[in-house]
């Protein structure tokens, strides 16, 4: 097999002092052997080249010519690239001066040449490959974990509730995907159903880098995750709490933070809001943010702007994915993940409508199961598993008293609005929930069924 080269060495900057020029017609010949002959004829001095030609795993051709011109030892590359009209470079090292062939295999013609030799010969490096990624919307059930993995790299943000189900669905997926480490693991914020799994990962794996918006909570799930995140900066984990602007690259997907520029004290309008970025496609994850949250982002203006795929805010929720937010992110695939049968009604239909008014098409990982996003930073596709994760189903209770009306649980505000400021005791809003469990005021923000946990 002939190859056909390409320029792979360089001779840098110097000052070019032409000794002589000499130019005639040359036709290269059908195979190796006679560009080797041709290059016997080209020495001036007696010698002669040594060519070797072999072909790669992937099909391509490389070789390289190792040889000498008298005293002078020659070192030359090839490259094979089908694109190229066959330009080859050859230099022979002697102190001070490299002679230079240059063969046009297009016209036939060869030039020789002396040239001043500068200090060093440095290799241009053979084009990357391009990157392939996958983001897997894993079904957990009732909580967000989301895997973006490529050939060298797994980056997990969030992990679910910990619950054994979805606990079993994270574990049993990234098992199944020979996942050794994990590169970089983001809580988007601390609540149960987007940190709870990933305690028993950092038990699990070797997690190199964390990344939190900062904030805390008062719960026993979030006291084990920081537990288990000081344990694993112990053995040598980077934590990072990141705001807007901080960006970073693995394995050539760009992640930049978009939300927030600073806390508020609001845990969901505080979660991170990410975007990864490869070649043309950009996946926008916004974990629970609300409409606070992307009136803030849209305030900066030309943060927002095109992209691919959406991982829509708070599971659906008609707090989140505002009309203002879809026209400047203008998604056309958006993924929601959210449990089957929940009591929250997620998604909420005002989102659903929202999203079908953009022309969005829509991934549900309770009707879908894990949505599977593959890449090659040009293009991508969609495919999903069916649902895997079922969800738990409360046993009906005894009979009891008869149960308290909203109004004696939750005191005069009941009717309008009231929130955990309202309350003296924990037992209080506990009592305020269990009148009601659809939360109508969100006074169990992480879903744990324990309302204001900071209450005493």
């Amino acid at each position: 097999m002939r190859a056909r080269p390409v320029i792979v060495v360089l001779v840098t900057s110097g000052a070019v002092l032409a000794l002589a020029l000499t130019a005639f017609a040359w036709t290269l010949g059908a195979d190796s052997s006679a560009a080797q002959q041709d290059g016997m004829h080209n020495c001036p001095q007696a010698g002669k080249w040594a060519i070797s030609v072999w072909e790669g795993p992937d099909g391509t051709e490389t070789g390289q010519a190792l040889g000498s011109c008298g005293a002078v030892p020659v070192v030359a590359a090839y490259d094979l690239d089908p694109q190229t009209q066959g330009w080859s470079y050859w230099f022979a090292a002697q102190p001070g001066m490299a002679t230079l062939s240059k063969l046009d295999k297009s016209q036939g013609v060869l030039a020789l040449g002396a040239f001043e030799l500068a200090p060093t010969i440095t290799p241009i490096p053979s084009p990357t490959p391009p990157l392939a990624f996958n983001v897997y919307f894993i079904d957990v059930g009732q909580g967000d974990a989301t895997l973006i993995e490529t050939d060298g790299t797994a980056i997990l943000v969030d992990g679910g509730d910990g619950s054994v189900e979805a606990q079993d669905s994270l574990e049993d997926f990234l098992q199944a995907w020979h996942i050794q480490d994990i590169d970089l693991m983001v809580a988007t914020h601390p609540h149960a159903d987007h940190i709870g799994g990933l305690i028993d990962v950092l038990a699990l794996y070797d997690v190199h880098e964390i990344w939190t918006n900062g904030d805390t909570s008062g719960s026993q799930t979030y006291g084990d995750f920081a537990l288990a995140v000081a344990q694993e900066q112990a053995t040598g984990a980077t934590l990072r709490e990141v705001t807007r602007g901080y960006t970073a690259e693995f394995d050539g997907l760009d992640i930049s933070v978009f939300h927030p520029p600073s806390l508020t004290g609001d845990t969901n309008e505080d979660s991170l809001v990410l975007r990864l970025t490869c070649g043309m496609v950009d996946i926008l994850l916004v974990g629970d943010a609300t409409t606070d949250s992307e009136a803030s982002m849209l305030a900066e203006e030309g943060l927002l702007t095109d992209v691919e795929v959406l991982k829509v805010g708070h599971h659906g929720s008609n707090t989140s994915t505002s009309d203002a937010f879809l026209t400047a992110v203008t998604p056309e695939d958006a993924v929601i993940s959210v449990g089957a049968g929940n009591t929250y009604g997620h998604p909420h239909q005002q989102t659903l409508d929202r999203l079908a008014a953009h022309g969005v098409t829509v991934y549900r990982t309770d009707e879908d199961g894990t949505v599977t996003l593959t890449s090659d930073c040009d293009t991508y596709s969609i495919t999903t598993s069916g649902p895997a994760v079922t969800p738990t189903i409360t046993p009906i209770p005894s009979p009891g008293p008869p149960p308290i009306s909203l109004g004696e649980a939750c005191g005069p505000r009941a009717a309008t609005d009231c929130n955990c400021s309202d309350f003296g005791t924990q037992a209080e809003a506990q009592a305020c929930l269990d009148a009601d469990p659809t939360d109508p005021f969100n006074l169990d923000g992480d879903n744990d069924g324990t309302p204001c946990e900071s209450l005493p």
